[in-house]
């Protein structure tokens, strides 16, 4: 059961209450938006929380096992803290949401209604959709290493230790020809061979996109210029002069560590786990049971 303190206890127990939503979002790049549905700026435990987000919460269903809580933000696209652009460039995929309830009277007084993160979000007309996934939802998440031929680290990770920051793995470009959405023609990545950033990432780092990412699904060197396709039409889209890096691709098999990046030692895969056609194997007179010589 949720305790309420005190005080709010007492003015909810009131003739007439005084009560606003603060909204808190922590996006993943760090940017940090405080947010309230009441007509003035509100000073919360020492944050100040501005008016005019235009954000409404609908009825939250709490549960008491183990069921993720669901909550839903509905707000206008025309609200200068949240704009369309950032929510379809993803840059709140992901976000940490605090949302309060709070008497703006005495603002001391405040009971915290929803901790998790956002999860979808959808335009509908003049209108954006706020899905809110409660604290509960990472348990939803697979924990712990699949048995696998491919290795399960991310490139450069802890548990990968490749320095993606040396050169041989990683070069600034530019776009010098937009072909399409998701075709682009480069300069910058000369001297490195066909599919080199094939399964890699490139990072914006100037443009409508700065700080953002796509995968990279080819990497094709032809006459005129390198040209790298993207595996999703970005939003907002990219523009030719825009700056970026690009990280080398792994595409998780054991040859690649080898040959690539020289990191055996660290390949978090089971390259000699049997395939499908060992099920299918049996003993014979001439050999074991694959019919390999012995």
């Amino acid at each position: 059961m949720r305790e309420l303190p005190t005080g709010l206890a007492a003015h909810l127990a009131g003739e007439a209450t005084t009560l606003a939503y603060c909204w808190r979002l922590q996006r993943r790049d760090g940017a940090v938006l405080r947010l309230t549905d009441h007509d003035r700026v509100l000073e919360v435990e020492g944050e100040t929380y501005v008016p005019g987000a235009a954000l409404e919460a609908s009825a939250q269903e709490t549960s008491g096992d183990l069921a993720v809580d669901n909550l839903t933000g509905l707000g206008a696209l025309t609200a200068d803290a949240i704009t369309e652009a950032d929510l379809l460039a993803g840059r709140y995929d992901g976000a940490r949401i605090d949302i309060y309830l709070v008497n703006w009277e005495a603002p001391t007084e405040r009971l915290q209604l929803v901790a998790g993160t956002l999860g979808e979000a959808t335009r509908r007309d003049s209108e954006i959709e706020l899905e809110i996934r409660g604290l509960k939802a990472a348990l939803d998440a697979p924990v712990g290493r699949t048995y696998q031929k491919t290795c399960d680290a991310r490139l450069g990770d802890a548990r990968c230790s490749v320095d993606t920051a040396n050169v041989a793995y990683s070069a600034g470009g530019t776009v010098s020809v937009l072909r399409n959405a998701r075709e682009i023609a480069v300069a910058g990545l000369d001297g490195f061979e066909e599919g080199w950033f094939a399964s890699g990432e490139i990072v914006w780092t100037s443009g409508a996109r700065e700080g953002l990412s796509e995968r990279i699904v080819r990497h094709v060197v032809e006459p005129t210029a390198p040209v790298l396709i993207l595996s999703e039409r970005p939003h907002p889209p990219i523009a030719e002069g825009d700056a970026f890096a690009a990280i080398a691709g792994c595409d998780k098999r054991f040859g690649t560590c080898r040959d690539k990046f020289s990191n055996v030692v660290n390949f978090r895969g089971f390259n000699k786990l049997p395939g499908d056609d060992f099920i299918y194997g049996y003993p014979t007179a001439d050999g074991p049971l694959d019919g390999s010589p012995r």
